[in-house]
């Protein structure tokens, strides 16, 4: 009865310690791509510091063919390995927070639109609406080649 008891204390405390552990910067979404949590500056400061380029979905909520490409283009392995080891992946909601600023910004009209920029915020490629898995990897490669 002791041990059981102090079993079922022992993790009890350690479940709420990671319950309240620090939030990182950057956290796996669901589907596997690590987007980065933060400010688009700090996007952007983070790209210099690691030497990567950022990735940028700006999404809206109510967009039909952003929610197809979260299901079948971000959900495929390559995609998910190639974004994660050699971009910070920045999602972007257009219609809130920076989102109208930057949409505004980048001239962002129709949504999906897929942006790659360097660390000083210029693009270096685009995808506009959706594209299939394989269409994303060869515009993602060549943003990254033309990264400086």
């Amino acid at each position: 009865m002791k041990k059981t008891l102090l079993y079922f204390i022992a993790v009890v405390g350690i479940t709420a310690a990671m319950a309240f552990k620090p939030a990182d910067k950057i956290t796996p979404n669901a589907d596997g791509i690590t987007f980065f949590k933060g400010t688009f500056d700090e996007a952007l400061k983070a790209s210099a510091e690691q030497g990567k380029p950022i990735f940028m979905d700006s999404y809206t909520t109510w967009c039909y063919w952003c929610k197809e490409l979260d299901k079948k283009t971000f959900t495929d392995a390559d995609v998910i390995a190639y974004l994660n080891e050699n971009f910070i992946n920045l999602k972007m909601d257009m219609e809130k927070g920076e989102g109208p600023k930057l949409a505004q910004k980048y001239n962002v009209k129709g949504y999906p639109t897929l942006l790659f920029l360097n660390s000083e915020g210029t693009t270096i490629g685009n995808i506009y609406g959706f594209a299939t898995a394989e269409s994303f990897l060869k515009d993602a490669k060549a943003a990254k080649a033309s990264f400086k």
